[in-house]
């Protein structure tokens, strides 16, 4: 009996070299394993480390509590639990899903007078009068106009070659992988060329944009100025957009979605909101939202605009996401609104599709990182989506009351948000052991998801919340768990986005070309540190720090992060200040008073690289009264929009 014990196997998590050739269970035993002794071969384990990972317990709960949500949601609907998948695959509803857009699209596309694509529904009534492209020959008449107008434009704005090309591969490189709106060998053949996917608009407003990340002064309309990067382009995108509104092509939309970002960048906020949903109008109009492969007509659309369509599409979704996420607004572009599938880039479509070169100034190498775009964008795009589910339920104005809804949600949110990370594709992981030499955009993405994780967990801080008002020693016990647990998760996220940064600036030197979603995660990681102090193994450090390094980084190419600086500094002195008058921990060494500015704080601490949770408002325990503060202040909403038409002739 006990012979029998043992020789039965053990388990092992390693096994010999021959019996992973021969595909056959190892008991592990060293030196040599059983079956190896019997067979009288070299038994030799290999010193590289095994790659599997099991799965957390903590993560195998979060997936059974989702199957139940899931199973009682069938039965709500009397559907059966225990029926088989091949049923529901039969079923006439998941037939009609495999049609899904084909139904409604066939005939909904109709050619407008400028020969572009104009989406109407059924509803419109308009089915009946198609209309084809070669009907559309005599507006070119139209086209020439615009051309000629265009040409009295641009005929005193030239630009020298060698800058052309410096802006254009500056955008490509660093703004272009995160917004990919555009397709880069699409517009440089035709801006090459003379083709239809580049236009004096989309040219001008690509330089504007990537004026930003070059310190060379004629691109300023103010040399000293640098917030004046890009104007004299921009100016040009005003006078122009004036013309293509009138026959907009897909290269408007890509225009418009640019300048979005572009009034963003100079503090305009409300302009860049109105921009970008000019741009989503439009991709509606042209039915960007239905994939083209569902259409019978789909042999009038090239192959490559079937692409650039969907690409188009992606890039607008995700960035409706992104810019919701910033501004605190509602969604534009849900996920039920669309039926595209996920853009198709391969080597022949994208000039930087298997490697990314930066050099991010004469003091750094150019460094070569083999990267696959299409990763890039399936990971941001599948990241967005769960995004929009979390700002509806929890941010929009009818969010989830129920405490049950709201938990059930969290529950859920978070396994999603576990999978999805556990899911990334080994190009777009950034280990925490070693750092990784990625593509920047990849470190964007991952301070994305650590910000999608604190908007999640957020609205659960003030959950069970002591009242402030009593004068009775606060009692941790009557926290609400949830409320603890969100603390927790909030905190290490936060703290995840500082890491991140580090090793940002360690691989490319500074956020000095960083894309501009970089400013609300930080901005989210500065909030929670300041929100909810926490104790950490070195408390002689602060995640404030970092965060005020990444902002004033940022602002040398963008306008907000300088203004939330200023404000983030404002609020933490009236955190030091309340918590001084209430006597529950002393003032910290680096508290600013209120008129000290982002400069001269920033200049104090232009060397400060920590990133640990600190202890500049003190112990966590003597300070509950900041666990769950909304932080809410007046001038956390900071845009310039409403003056920048008064002042647009003075610069930016």
């Amino acid at each position: 009996m006990e012979a029998d014990h043992l020789n039965k196997r053990r388990n092992t998590t390693k096994a010999c070299q021959e019996c992973r050739k021969r595909r056959t269970k190892c008991d592990g035993r060293t030196p040599s394993c059983n079956r190896c002794s019997n067979r009288k071969v070299l038994c030799e384990y290999t010193s590289e480390a095994d790659k599997r990972r099991p799965t957390p317990k903590a993560h195998v709960l979060m997936l059974e509590d989702r199957i139940n949500l899931l199973e009682k949601a069938l039965e709500f609907h009397s559907l059966d639990v225990e029926q088989s998948p091949g049923t529901f695959a039969s079923s006439p509803y998941n037939r009609s899903k495999e049609v899904e857009g084909t139904l409604t699209v066939e005939a909904s596309l109709n050619f407008d007078q400028d020969g572009e694509f104009r989406y109407f529904g059924p509803s419109s009534g308009r089915l009946q009068f198609q209309t084809d492209p070669v009907e559309t020959s005599g507006t070119g008449a139209n086209i020439s106009e615009k051309n000629q107008l265009i040409k009295s434009v641009m005929k005193d704005n030239q630009v020298s070659t060698e800058l052309k090309d410096h802006l254009l591969d500056l955008y490509f490189a660093w703004e272009q992988p995160w917004c990919w709106v555009v397709n880069e060998r699409l517009f440089r053949e035709s801006e090459k060329d003379g083709g239809r996917f580049c236009n004096p608009l989309l040219l001008n407003s690509i330089l504007a944009i990537a004026s930003r990340f070059t310190d060379r002064v004629e691109v300023r309309s103010d040399p000293s100025d640098p917030n004046t990067a890009g104007s004299l382009f921009f100016d040009n995108t005003q006078v122009l957009l004036h013309y293509d509104l009138k026959w907009p092509t897909i290269t408007t939309i890509q225009s418009l979605s640019i300048m979005g970002t572009m009034y963003v960048a100079v503090g305009a906020d409300a302009a860049g909101w109105l921009h970008q949903g000019m741009a989503n109008r439009l991709a509606i109009d042209m039915g960007l939202n239905l994939d083209p492969m569902s259409m019978q007509r789909a042999a009038t659309i090239s192959e490559e605009e079937i692409q650039l369509r969907r690409q188009v599409y992606w890039a607008l979704y995700c960035h409706d996401k992104l810019f919701a996420s910033y501004t605190g607004r509602i969604c534009t572009m849900l996920s039920f609104q669309g039926v595209v599938s996920l853009p198709k880039v391969d080597s022949s479509c994208q000039g930087r599709e298997d490697t990314w070169s930066f050099q991010t100034d004469d003091r750094f190498p150019l460094f070569t990182i083999r990267t696959s775009f299409t990763s890039l964008q399936y990971s941001i795009v599948t990241l967005c989506q769960i995004l929009e589910q979390i700002l509806l339920k929890l941010y929009a104005p009818q969010p989830l009351n129920r405490t049950s809804e709201r938990s059930a949600f969290l529950l859920s949110c978070t396994a999603e948000l576990d999978t999805w990370y556990r899911d990334l594709p080994s190009e777009m992981r950034i280990e925490s052991s070693a750092p990784a030499m990625r593509a920047p955009q990849v470190f964007t993405l991952h301070m994305t998801y650590h910000t999608a994780v604190i908007l999640l967990h957020k609205p659960f801080l003030s959950e069970g919340r002591p009242n402030y008002s009593s004068k009775k020693p606060y009692d941790p016990s009557t926290t609400n768990p949830t409320a603890i647990n969100a603390s927790s998760v909030c905190c290490q996220a936060a703290e995840g986005i500082c890491d991140l940064a580090e090793k940002y600036r360690q691989i490319f030197g500074s956020f000095r070309r960083c894309p501009l979603t970089a400013t609300h995660c930080t901005l989210m990681a500065a909030l929670i540190s300041l929100q909810i102090p926490q104790s950490s193994k070195r408390p002689d450090k602060a995640p404030f720090d970092m965060c005020a390094n990444v902002l004033r980084e940022l602002s040398d190419s963008w306008r907000p992060p300088k203004r939330l600086l200023e404000s983030l500094l404002v609020l933490r002195t009236k955190k030091s200040e309340a918590m001084e008058s209430t006597n529950l921990g002393e003032p910290n060494s680096l508290a600013v008073s209120s008129s000290q500015g982002a400069d001269d704080f920033l200049e104090a601490n232009s060397d400060i690289t920590m990133h640990d949770w600190g202890s500049f408002l003190g112990d966590s325990s003597a300070t509950p009264f900041l666990v769950g503060d909304d932080l809410a202040f007046s001038t956390y909403t900071l845009p310039e929009d409403y003056s920048i038409y008064g002042d647009y002739s003075q610069g930016f």
